[in-house]
């Protein structure tokens, strides 16, 4: 049944992406197609990893308030989550600087919404989940680097005349 619940996921996301996204794309340089379509599907892996199956649960929901918790008294693969947490947002950080071109504050504090939002639906959409204040941190975090990187290599781009 969990291999079923999984398809059904791909399945919607790839109908998502041939019906909704890739129709809004038509007329544009193939570079921007490429680059909207990487983005789409980097976004599919993060719901994929955080929130997929969705299978709603009815128990109290596990919450973590202590942020860094797991580092202080060494539970689990800590080190581990914290630098998957924070690979996990650098993409989204690089490519919402890239389409949004809007302040690296403001970029960060989309990319926090977004995490705060996957945090706190893990516990009531999928089994075994935690709602985690360290995730919301490292995964803020990872978008803060993206965003950071995206101007180091815009910049890098502008000085040496290839975006002209």
């Amino acid at each position: 049944m969990y291999t079923a619940v999984k398809y059904i996921d791909c399945l919607i996301l790839l109908g998502l992406y041939l019906f909704f996204f890739l129709p809004r794309l038509k007329g544009q340089p193939k570079k921007n197609i490429l680059l909207k379509s990487i983005y789409y599907l980097y976004l599919c892996i993060v719901f994929y990893g955080t929130l997929a199956p969705i299978v709603p649960t009815f128990d109290a929901p596990s919450i973590n308030l202590i942020p860094f918790r797991d580092y202080f008294f060494a539970y689990g693969d800590y080190h581990r989550q914290i630098i998957l947490n924070i690979l996990l947002f650098m993409p989204m950080g690089f490519f919402m600087a890239w389409h949004r071109r809007k302040s690296i504050l403001s970029t960060t504090l989309i990319c926090a919404a977004i995490s705060f939002a996957i945090e706190v639906l893990q516990p009531w959409i999928t089994i075994n989940r935690v709602c985690d204040i360290t995730d919301l941190i490292t995964n803020t975090f990872g978008a803060l680097l993206g965003c950071l990187l995206y101007r180091a290599f815009h910049r890098f781009l502008d000085a040496h005349n290839v975006l002209s």
